[in-house]
């Protein structure tokens, strides 16, 4: 349920296009979603919180940085100067070493290094939150989280996993505004 203050000056709109990844053209290629250099995706079915399927998130690299290393939600965009809600489900793989980046193109919301998420340092100017992030660990390596936010660029929804090799699996993402 969202503060009352929250939803009277967002509206409450979902604007994220299957959060739940339960969409694929193929089993390495979501439909709503869009991979960019060095990241791939894949239908992970035995692992899940919700729905048939959870999204097997490897590679990437920094959303701070200019190499587009990133899966992006075709055609959801923050509008600069509102609020959102940005919540989820993560799961790290085990001997993983790399974090999970949530924001927007060149500019990190949040990270999770597997049992912690925490909201970035970088360009914190740029992206000013309304609250502290929660998590709950929700067993079996699974966590939920949730963050409130305004941000003053109009830029693309992006995920990133920093590094190369380590894979996250996600679920039940929702961007509300």
């Amino acid at each position: 349920q969202l503060p009352e203050s929250f939803a009277e000056s967002t509206g409450s709109a979902e604007v994220v296009t299957d959060g739940g990844f339960e969409n694929w053209t193929t089993s390495t290629d979501l439909t709503d979603w869009s991979e960019r250099a060095n990241v791939s995706t894949a239908q992970e079915s035995t692992d899940k919180l919700s729905g048939s399927y959870s999204c097997k998130l490897t590679g990437g690299g920094d959303i701070g940085s200019s190499g587009n290393n990133w899966l992006r939600q075709s055609g959801v965009v923050f509008n600069a100067n509102k609020k959102y809600r940005l919540s989820g489900r993560v799961k790290r793989f085990s001997g993983s070493t790399d974090t999970l980046q949530f924001g927007a193109s060149y500019y990190k919301i949040i990270e999770f290094n597997g049992t912690t998420f925490f909201t970035s340092t970088s360009h914190a100017t740029q992206l000013p939150f309304i609250g502290e992030v929660t998590s709950k660990d929700l067993g079996n390596g699974w966590y939920s989280f949730e963050v409130d936010f305004t941000t003053t660029v109009s830029n693309t929804f992006n995920l990133a996993v920093t590094g190369s090799t380590d894979p996250y699996l996600i679920d039940d993402v929702s961007l509300v505004q």
